[in-house]
């Protein structure tokens, strides 16, 4: 028998920057990378 399991949706926290309509936002995720070369912590905006 194959079992395969089923890998867990990931959670993303973000900041609600905008509310337009009853049922629409805007939500603005925020994660830190490291840069390949400088090793220096650079934030990634993702709207």
């Amino acid at each position: 028998m194959d079992m395969q399991q089923k890998a867990r949706k990931t959670t993303k926290v973000g900041t609600v920057i905008a509310k337009k309509m009853q049922k629409t936002v805007t939500v603005q995720v925020e994660r830190q990378i490291r840069h390949p070369l400088y090793r220096k912590t650079i934030r990634r905006k993702k709207t």
